[in-house]
């Protein structure tokens, strides 16, 4: 299984499931993170489904378009946990 990226120590929630919290400028700014967070999470399963299932039905250039975008997500992810480092 891979790695699960927490913000405050505590795993990220589905949009449903999120919480608001107050505090300080920086924890205020963690929700929205959260949310960005899920949101690119929760595309890439449907993504990969997709360009799958372009590339079996013979549209390997709509497939290899679909595999772009879901890098460039998976390099969004990586944007979205550095600011949360921060």
């Amino acid at each position: 299984m891979g790695t699960v990226i927490t913000f405050n120590g505590h795993p990220p929630k589905t949009a449903a499931g999120a919480e608001s919290r107050s505090g300080s400028a920086d924890q205020e700014a963690l929700p929205g993170l959260e949310r960005r967070y899920n949101l690119v999470l929760n595309m890439l399963p449907e993504l990969t489904s997709l360009e799958i299932t372009l590339h079996r039905g013979g549209w390997p250039e709509a497939a290899a378009f679909v595999g772009a975008a879901r890098c460039c997500l998976v390099d969004s992810l990586e944007e979205i946990v550095e600011k949360a480092k921060r």
